[in-house]
């Protein structure tokens, strides 16, 4: 609850620091992505008195260190070491790009 600065629920997302959350343009879900390698997908209509589950979990290759949602399409970006480009319904990057040792600390959409 924002406006009394009180947490309705604290969810166990990830076993490491979470680097991005990212709310889907449609506002029904939300992701995290972690130092853990993955990213995962919450679905923002649950009360809050259920358990809390990931409704889908996507594996990376290394850490993100962050993630952006696509305004219009069912897709989402990580940054890492590599940069990588999900569609939501499939659970390996349809797109990849390295750039040998370099990490990528940001990466967005471009909004135009």
């Amino acid at each position: 609850d924002f406006m009394r600065k009180k947490a309705k629920c604290i969810v166990p997302a990830h076993r490491h620091a979470v680097d991005g959350v990212v709310v889907a343009p449609d506002g029904v879900a939300c992701f995290s992505a972690s130092r853990d390698r993955t990213v995962r997908m919450w679905d923002m209509d649950i009360p809050v008195d259920e358990d809390i589950v990931p409704v889908a979990e996507y594996l990376g290759e290394s850490p993100f260190t962050s993630l952006d949602h696509h305004l219009k399409k069912p897709q989402f970006v990580t940054s890492g070491n590599i940069i990588e480009l999900w569609d939501v319904n499939r659970t390996k990057p349809i797109q990849r790009f390295e750039w040998g040792d370099d990490t990528v600390r940001q990466c967005r959409f471009n909004k135009v």
